[in-house]
């Protein structure tokens, strides 16, 4: 049987339990999925924010990808299906924030999760251009 293991992110060997609102807001928004793999329906296509923390630092990364209603196949015939697709397994993406890194050192979560939301804010008009 799995054992339950709780969202937790790596900070120098330290689990972080919570990171902010950024992932609520999302789901305010339209957002639905599991843990940081959230994905937004369209008539048009699929919205797949990404997060990507650093095993380095307490830094993450955010991308924002898009999708057709199919999902994306891979050359060698791989198919993720639009219900299960990640940002980094998406054509289109895009790395977001200036500078692409938002640091949440220093017990700065809530701020982190407020300039996160603020870039995906602005990804809105590259959704609506990149999708399907």
């Amino acid at each position: 049987m799995r054992k339950h293991i709780p969202l937790l992110m790596p900070y120098h060997g330290r689990p972080i339990r919570r990171w902010g609102k950024a992932v609520p807001d999302l789901r305010a928004r339209g957002f639905k999925g599991s843990g940081f793999h959230l994905r937004r329906f369209h008539p048009a296509g699929v919205d797949v924010p990404g997060f990507q923390f650093s095993s380095f630092g307490a830094y993450v990364y955010v991308e924002i990808a898009a999708s057709g209603l199919e999902g994306e196949t891979l050359l060698d015939g791989t198919h993720f299906p639009a219900n299960t697709i990640k940002s980094y397994q998406c054509s289109k993406r895009e790395r977001i924030g200036t500078p692409p890194t938002f640091s949440f050192e220093n017990d700065e979560r809530e701020l982190t999760a407020h300039a996160v939301l603020l870039a995906l804010s602005d990804a809105h008009s590259w959704w609506t251009a990149n999708r399907g």
